[in-house]
């Protein structure tokens, strides 16, 4: 990773680094539990984390904003959420995205949420509303909003990305998570080893044509984003040889990541992460939810919290 960058502002990131492939390591549900938040405020000060994104509506929310206060270098985005939880606008407001419960809630999870998306039964109006309130709610805790993702990826469908621009843009938002990655993002070998992923590679190739539409909605916008992400076909299932087959196939990448000294000690993991970076005619950003290690890390407060 080499030296941790001060500066939060994504757009003169891009330019102080243009010419260096750079990885951005994300860690995405800020906010999520109380065990979560200081997961990774410890992944980014032991090295690992780069950034985070923050959930607006997470049960733990001002735990996590008081938090990411005390890392002021640390870059937090919105983690825009509009499947599995609760709305912050009243479900008359967004019918469409929240039924009229006594607890309103979200109505679907990714799968009806991506059918609803594909054939248009989604209202733009209230997805940038809805996206607009999450992304003020992190502003007015006192957090400079550098980027935004979405909660599951809902915003590589074309019909969910488009107000999702507009809400960012309204809020001063510029920049924002490229949910495609490459290809092959490991070696075919370790595809074939875990037939558990192969369900999930299969559903992220097939929605893999909606990357041209991506950059070219993001282009048009005049937003920034990275050349893609690197883990998403292991979501939940990324941990230490994985991550070893990514950085691997991917060494044009810089990947210096250090590993906190308790992991190392319980892993046996005593040297860094790390490959050459090689100069580039841009800066070359991949962001990656680095769920294992910061869970490993939830893991050990909460072991430390029972004594």
């Amino acid at each position: 990773m080499g030296t941790r960058t001060k500066h939060c502002d994504v757009e003169n990131e891009l330019m102080r680094t243009d010419g260096v492939r750079r990885l951005i390591i994300n860690a995405d549900d800020l906010g999520f539990t109380s065990g979560v938040n200081p997961a990774i405020v410890e992944a980014y000060t032991q090295g690992i984390v780069t950034s985070s994104t923050l959930m607006a509506n997470g049960p733990a929310f001002a735990q996590a904003a008081t938090l990411a206060k005390t890392v002021p270098s640390l870059s937090v985005g919105c983690h825009v959420v509009l499947i599995d939880g609760a709305p912050l606008l009243p479900a008359r407001r967004i019918p469409s995205l929240a039924a009229r419960n006594s607890i309103p809630m979200f109505h679907a999870g990714l799968k009806s949420f991506a059918a609803c998306a594909l054939v248009g039964r989604i209202d733009d109006d209230e997805i940038t509303a809805e996206a607009a309130a999450q992304i003020r709610r992190v502003q007015e805790a006192g957090i400079r909003v550098t980027h935004f993702d979405t909660h599951k990826h809902t915003h590589l469908f074309p019909k969910i990305l488009r107000p999702l621009l507009r809400a960012a843009r309204i809020c001063g938002v510029k920049a924002l998570r490229n949910p495609f990655g490459p290809r092959f993002p490991f070696q075919p070998v370790q595809l074939l080893k875990r037939p558990n992923l192969w369900t999930r590679y299969a559903e992220v190739r097939f929605l893999s044509p909606l990357a041209r539409y991506f950059r070219e909605a993001v282009s048009r916008e005049g937003f920034v984003a990275p050349d893609g992400t690197l883990g998403i076909e292991v979501t939940g299932a990324l941990d230490e040889s994985l991550f070893r087959a990514i950085a691997a196939k991917h060494p044009e990448r810089h990947m210096g990541i250090r590993v906190p000294s308790w992991l190392q000690r319980r892993r046996s993991a005593r040297r860094k992460y790390a490959t050459q970076g090689i100069p580039g005619n841009r800066a070359v950003y991949a962001f990656v939810s680095f769920h294992t290690f910061v869970f490993a890390t939830v893991l050990r407060h909460s072991i430390a919290s029972e004594k």
